[in-house]
């Protein structure tokens, strides 16, 4: 490999586009039979962006590793890069708990089966919403299965979501790239499977080699997409890519129009601008719990009542909860939205998500 700049390990946060960044000259890697290159999450979350100036190459068994983590019993499953966490099981007087992500599995505190984690396609049970598109802009991964009930079954979390983007030719010969959701310890509370998004002249993904972004015991597939003038899919490819020739310049990252959502504030304390949802560091921390008025900024999302703005509210332990936002101000370019949810003592994770309606 050459790698160009001071430092040729660092890898570095972008949190504009919410992406942790690796730029290379070339990017060789040999497996040497069994070699795995497994990212280790960035506080954030975010996943992972490789760009490449010359030619990008897998071979010989070498695998790049962003499958989601398997159900954890009492604990939470930890995300890979992109990903979102499964849900803990119940745990004495403790509820179990949904999973996380746009697309988590809900939490059945009364009986069987827990949510799996949904994406491209729904996951089994109470699953979660189906989120994303076929071009993956923005770049994110599966979510989370449900924990649980009883027992001890956690749920597992989704796959990662990782982009490679090289101005050459990207190259897999018995080379792998998974990003898979985990599996729970039965049939349900899987992770849906994460992203994999491959831009080159030219894609070769031989006869020997995996992309894989599946979902695991219950959990609904990711995504793939390849863009490349010249594409050869021979090798195991699941689910099925989203495949096409790119426009003369590829687009990398979101551009002006795309809908983002920010949750501004909660109960009227305001959110960080680059906030973490770490459960044991929060970004905004409560008094009291109580009905909360959560204010949501819209960029790009019409306000014409043809779409709609939702929060969800995943506790540390308990049931997942929703509320659809109101219209507030604003235009399609930039509008704010706010709704009121009951927030419980404990820790808790939110995300917000606009859609069609």
């Amino acid at each position: 490999m050459e790698y160009p700049g001071p430092d040729p390990r660092a890898r570095r946060l972008d949190p504009v586009q919410w992406a942790v960044v690796f730029k290379f000259t070339s990017f060789g890697y040999n497996g040497l039979g069994s070699g795995v290159i497994q990212f280790t999450p960035h506080p954030s979350g975010a996943p992972v962006v490789i760009l490449v100036q010359q030619d990008v190459s897998i071979n010989n068994g070498g695998t790049l590793y962003l499958q989601g983590s398997n159900g954890n019993g009492y604990a939470l499953a930890a995300a890979p890069p992109g990903g979102f966490r499964g849900g803990a099981a119940a745990f004495g007087s403790l509820p179990g708990a949904a999973g996380f992500g746009p697309g988590g599995g809900n939490y059945d505190p009364i009986s069987d089966p827990p949510g799996s984690g949904s994406f491209a396609t729904s996951g089994t049970g109470p699953s979660g919403a189906l989120y994303g598109n076929a071009s993956i802009i923005p770049l994110i991964g599966g979510s989370g299965g449900a924990g649980r009930y009883a027992h001890g079954y956690g749920g597992a979390s989704g796959g990662g979501a990782i982009m490679i983007a090289a101005q050459g030719t990207i190259s897999l010969t018995s080379g792998r790239i998974y990003a898979y959701g985990g599996s729970s310890s039965w049939s349900f509370g899987g992770g849906s499977g994460g992203a994999i998004r491959l831009i080159g002249n030219t894609v070769i993904v031989d006869a020997t080699s995996t992309l894989a972004a599946n979902g695991v015991a219950g959990g609904g597939d990711g995504r793939i997409r390849v863009e490349a003038n010249t594409r050869t899919l021979s090798g195991s490819v699941v689910p099925p890519p989203s495949a096409i020739t790119p426009n003369q310049t590829p687009q990398i990252w979101p551009d002006s129009t795309t809908p983002r959502l920010e949750i501004v504030s909660v109960g009227g304390t305001n959110a960080p601008a680059d906030p973490r949802s770490n459960l044991f560091q929060p970004d905004i921390e409560l008094n009291e719990g109580g009905q909360k008025t959560v204010v949501v900024h819209a960029y790009n999302v019409p306000t014409d009542g043809t779409w709609q703005v939702q929060v969800r509210l995943t506790p540390r332990n308990g049931k997942e909860s929703f509320v659809t936002c109101t219209y507030v101000s604003g235009n399609q370019g930039s509008s704010i939205w706010q709704g009121s949810l009951n927030f419980d003592v404990g820790s808790a994770a939110m995300i917000a998500r606009a859609h069609r309606l």
